[in-house]
């Protein structure tokens, strides 16, 4: 085993999929399915019937997500939330919450007034709408469904810290869809997955004004072709299921 010093060790990104999920539910006994502890995952899978459960939380089944990579001339796409730091009782998380709204407003405004070819903004709640009403996305466009719509047509993820300096479901969705990545600095341990291999990285948690010079990087000779490819190999080895489960197999054999 090996000392990791960062935030967390994770089984790599994490991507919210199912497989089957009619055929899993239907081997759960009536106990296990009204039982509270596993409440929140059973209303997860529902998302399948498109109940609309869990907002952008919607699980997709995995057998649907796409099975090769298209080009869209370096379209850019940052679909983003913001976090109310009033709604969290710890002070720490408070300034996290404050420079992650400052970075998701900043960013997309600039990528909006820069580059044409793009698709930005923010999920409209109370909090956007005196924070960055001139962002706010399209109610009709914020289902997970109609994201990943917009997701297939994009070929640069632009990513940040997440909740606890980690990463959310995000950039593991752009390296699914064979995305070129540009991100913050990652606080948790990835193994390999490297920096311009597949990645771009901005120098800090609120290095907004990186973005343009990273963007052109990527646009020049159409390197996120190159980059999104790299991600599709990789996601397809570490975040695929018959993959990531038989990862978690192997950590646990090791342990034992």
């Amino acid at each position: 085993m090996k000392d990791y010093s960062k935030n967390v060790y994770p089984l790599n990104f994490q991507v919210n999929f199912l497989y089957k999920v009619l055929k899993l539910l239907s081997k759960f006994d009536f106990r296990n399915l009204t039982n509270s502890r596993n409440r929140t995952e059973i209303i997860r899978a529902l998302d399948y019937f498109n109940l609309g459960t869990n907002l952008s939380h919607e699980a997709m089944d995995v057998r649907f997500f796409p099975k090769r990579f298209n080009d869209n001339n370096g379209k850019i796409i940052f679909h983003t939330r913001l976090w109310d730091p009033k709604n969290h009782p710890d002070e720490e998380e408070k300034q996290r919450r404050l420079i992650q709204n400052e970075f998701r407003i900043k960013a997309c405004r600039i990528i909006k007034n820069n580059y044409k070819n793009s698709s930005v903004g923010i999920f409209s709640d109370s909090l956007s709408k005196i924070l960055a009403p001139d962002l706010l996305l399209d109610s009709n466009k914020i289902s997970k469904k109609e994201y990943l719509k917009s997701l297939l047509n994009a070929d640069i993820g632009i990513a940040d810290d997440g909740l606890k300096d980690t990463p959310g479901w995000k950039i593991g969705e752009y390296l699914m869809f064979g995305k070129a990545v540009i991100t913050t600095p990652l606080n948790v341990v990835i193994e390999n997955f490297s920096e311009q291999v597949n990645y771009e990285k901005l120098s800090s948690r609120n290095s907004y004004e990186e973005l343009p010079e990273k963007i052109e990087n990527l646009l020049m000779g159409q390197k996120y072709l190159e980059m999104g490819q790299n991600n599709f190999i990789w996601s397809n080895l570490n975040l695929h299921p018959k993959n990531y489960i038989k990862k978690i197999l192997l950590i646990s054999q090791n342990v034992i």
